[in-house]
């Protein structure tokens, strides 16, 4: 049987999707995407509130849903990051935006479950 993961196994994962949608935000602000910017600064107050409800959360209120979550964050950090590398050097900055967003979108709705 595997063991759940831990409150702080989705924080550390939390965290890396955060550091990641900053690295968007400011990538975007370099090359005066304002608007994308805007769009990761947004994400990133999303997903500080779905951290902030899922730590409210006693533990046996999400384990249920403790795997998705960590699953679906690593899922969403790798893609993402390989999105970044794309989105830095110029290839399909648009798609990679959607690509990038709808991944955060996904983590915040699965962690939104559980609240």
């Amino acid at each position: 049987m595997t063991a759940l993961p831990t409150k702080q196994d989705i924080s550390d994962k939390l965290n890396v999707l955060q550091a990641l949608v900053d690295r968007m935000r400011t990538i975007c602000e370099e090359q005066g995407k304002n608007d994308h910017a805007w769009r990761f600064a947004d994400i990133a107050l999303r997903l500080a509130a779905a951290a902030g409800t899922l730590e409210e959360q006693p533990y046996q209120d999400w384990n249920d849903r403790a795997h998705l979550i960590v699953s679906r964050l690593a899922f969403a950090n790798e893609r993402i990051a390989a999105s970044i590398r794309e989105f830095e050097r110029g290839v399909e900055c648009e798609k990679n935006t959607a690509i990038i967003i709808g991944y955060i979108d996904d983590v915040v709705r699965a962690m939104g479950r559980i609240a």
